[in-house]
Formats: C-alpha cells, sequence, structure tokens
C-alpha cells in the first residue's frame, strides 16, 4: 500500500513535495489530475482504491475541481487524511472545512511545513482506521465537553476558549467551539473572530446536515472551528433547545472536540448541552456565593439523573486569600479540584487583547491550562509545561 498519494499537475511541486517527506519516494505516489471535471467522482474513487493514509491535491486554477474530489474522498472514506495546496484564505478554509481536507499548506510551504503537516493528518487517519477496526457499534469517539457554572464572572469562558486552543494545538481543524450563551456570548471577541454567520444563522437554514453547518462556523488561527452566538440577544428567543441539541448531535459527528460554552445557570440550552455532553467542567471561583451556586447546580443534576457525564472540578483564582480553604470548598461542593487556576493581570490583559493565554508566553495560569487539556488527550502536547507555549501555536 503506498501511504501517501499526491495529485497534481505540477512537476516542481512534486519533487518537493517527495523530497520533503520521503527522498527515496516510496512512500508517495504521483499521481496525475483528471482533464476534465466529469469524471471526478470515479477520480475520487480510483485515489482509494489503493487505500492510502493521505491525498495531498493541487489542482492549480482549479479550485473547485479539488474539492469536489476531496468532498467525494472524505465521503466514501473519512478515515483518509486530505492535505490542499493553495493559499490559506478564509475562504479557501470554509471550503476545506465543508470538504473534509484537514490541513491547508501554501504553495511556498517548506520542507518542515509540508513534513509536519503529512505527520498531524497521519495520526488522525490512523487513530480514525484503528476505530474503525473495533467495530462500529454506533457510538461515538467524540468528545462533547461541556463547560458550566452556576454564575457569570468566574472565567468559564476563558476556560472554554484556551481549553479549545490547546487542544486544537495537538489536534489541529478537529476542535469545534460553541457559544451557547446565546443573548450575551462573547466567544468571538475573546478570540478576536469577526464572524459571517452564527447558530441563528445555522437554525435559520434548518439544521439539514453537517456539511451546511460547517459554512457557518469561523475559523481561527490555532486550528479551532468557532459556532458564535448571535449579535442581536433577541435572536436567541427564536433558538430551541432542540436546535441546541440537534447542533451539538450534527457537530459531534464531523470533530473529534466539540467545546461548548454554556450560559451561567441551569437554562434549557445548558441542559440541552449536558445532555449530550460526554464530559462536564465544573468552574468556581473562592467566594461564597459561587461554591454554594456549585453545589446547588450539582444537586439538580444528581435530581434529575443527569449523573454519566464524567465530571472535572476547576477552580478559578484558587490563590485568592479570601478566607475560604481548598478544603472546605471541595468539602462542600463534594468534588476533589482537578484543576487549581491562579489568579493573574494575565487574564484580563488576554481577554482585552482578543487572545488566548495559551498564545502568550508561559506562566503559572498557562501551566494550569494546559493541565486542563491534558485531560482530554492522550497525544503529546507540543511543549512541556516550562516552555513557550506560543512558539508552537504561531507555527500553526
Amino acid at each position: 500500500m503506498t501511504q501517501i498519494h499526491l495529485v497534481t499537475d505540477d512537476p516542481d511541486l512534486t519533487a518537493q513535495i517527495q523530497n520533503a517527506i520521503d527522498p527515496a519516494g516510496g512512500d508517495v505516489d504521483a499521481v496525475s489530475p483528471p482533464v476534465g471535471s466529469d469524471s471526478l467522482v470515479a477520480f475520487a474513487k480510483q485515489l482509494i482504491d489503493d487505500d492510502p493514509l493521505v491525498v495531498i491535491l493541487h489542482l492549480d486554477g482549479r479550485t473547485q475541481d479539488l474539492f469536489e474530489v476531496a468532498a467525494e474522498i472524505d465521503r466514501l472514506r473519512g478515515d483518509i487524511g486530505l492535505i490542499y495546496i493553495t493559499p490559506p484564505t478564509s475562504e479557501a478554509m470554509r471550503q476545506a472545512l465543508r470538504s473534509g481536507v484537514r490541513e491547508l499548506l501554501p504553495p511556498d510551504a517548506t520542507a518542515a511545513d509540508i513534513s509536519e503537516a503529512v505527520e498531524r493528518v497521519t495520526e488522525v487517519a490512523v487513530r480514525r482506521r484503528a476505530e474503525r477496526s473495533l467495530g462500529d457499534d454506533g457510538a461515538s469517539s467524540t468528545r462533547t465537553i461541556a463547560v458550566l457554572s452556576p454564575k457569570g464572572g468566574v472565567g468559564k469562558t476563558m476556560l472554554s476558549t484556551n481549553l479549545a486552543v490547546g487542544l486544537a494545538a495537538v489536534h489541529p481543524r478537529e476542535v469545534c467551539l460553541v457559544d451557547l450563551d446565546l443573548q450575551f456570548g462573547d466567544v468571538a471577541n475573546t478570540l478576536r473572530i469577526v464572524p459571517e454567520h452564527t447558530i441563528h444563522d445555522a437554525v435559520d437554514k434548518g439544521l439539514a446536515d453537517a456539511t451546511a453547518l460547517k459554512l457557518d462556523l469561523a475559523p481561527h488561527p490555532s486550528g479551532v472551528y468557532a459556532l458564535c452566538a448571535p449579535e442581536d440577544p433577541a435572536e436567541a428567543d427564536e433558538i430551541s433547545a432542540a436546535n441546541v441539541s440537534r447542533t451539538i448531535e450534527l457537530l459531534a459527528s464531523s470533530f473529534s472536540y466539540v467545546i461548548l460554552d454554556t450560559d451561567p445557570g441551569l437554562g434549557e440550552y445548558s441542559l440541552a448541552a449536558i445532555d449530550q455532553a460526554t464530559d462536564l467542567v465544573f468552574v468556581c471561583a473562592t467566594d461564597v456565593a459561587s461554591v454554594r451556586g456549585l453545589n446547588k447546580e450539582l444537586k439538580a443534576l444528581d435530581n434529575l439523573g443527569l449523573t454519566e457525564a464524567k465530571r472535572h472540578f476547576v477552580l478559578n483564582r484558587s490563590d485568592a486569600k479570601v478566607g475560604l480553604s481548598v478544603e472546605a470548598i471541595s468539602d462542600t461542593v463534594d468534588l476533589s479540584v482537578d484543576v487549581f487556576v491562579p489568579s493573574s493581570r494575565a487574564v484580563p490583559l488576554a481577554m482585552n487583547q482578543g487572545l488566548s493565554l495559551l498564545e502568550g508566553d508561559e506562566s503559572t495560569v498557562t501551566k494550569s491550562l494546559w493541565q486542563l487539556v491534558r485531560r482530554f488527550t492522550n497525544a503529546s502536547l507540543p511543549i512541556d509545561a516550562d516552555a513557550k507555549s506560543s512558539k508552537f501555536l504561531r507555527r500553526n
């Protein structure tokens, strides 16, 4: 089996990619693209007959043809990694998301960029094949993570956005972040995203399938895709809990990680998120109101029978000297603290600048956030706890 199929009519690019991946050429099979567009579906089937791990596509001047080939490969075999060589514009990223392409590489990519992209895509393809070999029992392998707090102002959105960025550092373009604070959500501002579409647009179109929903996602440079809250709070009234459930279901069919930044409390949207979640991250600050609220929230979930998802407890501003000990907080909510996030001036500074903390330099806060990321992935993180996190993230 040839590991990599390369589709291009550019001999110089062929030589460049072959030298970057395997100078001996044994793992790379150069394939000539079809002349016309009529045979694109047949060509896609031809490409997967040899069962490659990765298909690299470059059809200069035939962007739409390329995406049709990619979409057909993804439809037939979702465990083949797809790489597209093109200038990485916002439109190209949206098209890539729609057609299942996992990596975009510019035509002037270095040998190191090419090698790293192939390595990342191959890792995903191998993992998906391993999951397939275990048999299809109808269960999703997606981690759907709801980030919860009974009250606002405790750092829930900060944790949600940084968790998404951290997971995307090791699983690029496999992470979707959904802002379910539909009236006053701030994920877009926190990540400095100006979305063309929001969850209201997705609902308005009918949520027919995952492909259509992907067109309403906003890409972030870290590799995260975000489904943002409406700009107009009144539009939240047009979105039902059933719409939220359907949205999560569709995204879970397309992404390895779906992060749900919920609204405070246990409203209908939060309950819809909890019902679909595999993991619940509870966020609490070191004040009496926050601790008592979390205690009530946990008891309410127990009474509702919502106990299947794995629970994680994050104590924010954990070093605040306000007369509450960690032991007292844990005893009150009957949960051990899994991650301690200390207070830091870097937090409001990053939020105001529209940057995730993991895009900044190493600090005690970023170390804590990487600990949270580690709870959801077995992959090796791109940095160790004492390194500068921005070095990796700027590379993606």
